[in-house]
């Protein structure tokens, strides 16, 4: 199977049902291919007619009708069909995620390891579309993703990212600002390379897996709670951690 069409059979499994389209930036979760390559294919399965788009800033690709209207209803299962080894090496670790995610009363956190590269972000990727496609959440529910090693030395940076704040929550705060866990109220939220922070935000960012609800910073509203919380350390941080 070539790239384009390892592409177009991941594209087919995880956008039959979007009205939304997706974008080239999008796509570069299924394949390791620069951008300008994922666009030439994006392009070319336009002009074969297994794809449509719309001249959007940035442009917007959808599955033909036809397309659609051919792709079988898969169960949520298969979802991992794409996922090497979900059925060998990998199948006991999918079942224990698929555990978690339907564990009554709002799920249970999720802690994945690994070696850099052997796809913890693409893992729960799936997770989120299996979710979505089994009623767990809302289909329009978002996953957010935070890459902690872009704040490991700033600890009030990371707060006001990860909570938002309030107009005159403190000096310089001139507007309000929403926070990434608001984006992912009801939704899936995944702190990628969590073993990067010092310990100090590690405890800050812990109750997030423990009660999975926070309200931001100097403010009086319902408490934001996300889905489900995924935290992405190496094996040998996960091992000392337990």
């Amino acid at each position: 199977m070539s790239a384009k069409d390892d592409l177009y059979r991941q594209l087919s499994a995880f956008y039959h049902h979007d009205s939304e389209g997706f974008t080239t930036l999008d796509c570069e979760r299924f394949t390791s291919a620069s951008r300008s390559v994922i666009s030439l294919y994006l392009n070319q399965l336009c002009d074969e007619g297994f794809l449509r788009k719309e001249n959007t800033r940035p442009v917007h690709f959808w599955l033909s009708s036809h397309t659609q209207a051919m792709a079988p209803q898969q169960p949520a299962e298969e979802v991992f069909q794409a996922l090497i080894g979900a059925t060998g090496s990998l199948k006991s670790a999918v079942e224990l995620c698929l555990a978690a995610v339907n564990y009554p009363d709002g799920g249970l956190p999720i802690l994945v390891t690994g070696a850099s590269g052997v796809g913890k972000s693409y893992l729960a990727t799936l997770l989120h579309r299996y979710a979505g496609e089994t009623g767990v959440i809302s289909r329009s529910a978002r996953l957010v993703e935070l890459n902690c090693a872009d704040y490991a030395n700033n600890p009030e940076l990371l707060s006001s990212t990860l909570f938002g704040y309030v107009k005159g929550a403190f000096t310089g705060a001139d507007k309000e600002k929403t926070g990434l866990l608001d984006e992912a109220d009801d939704g899936f939220f995944f702190l990628d390379e969590v073993h990067r922070l010092y310990a100090e935000n590690q405890e800050n960012c812990s109750f997030l897996w423990i009660k999975a609800t926070f309200i931001a910073w100097e403010i009086t509203a319902n408490p934001v709670t996300p889905a489900y919380v995924f935290c992405s350390p190496p094996p040998k941080i996960a091992k000392m951690s337990c």
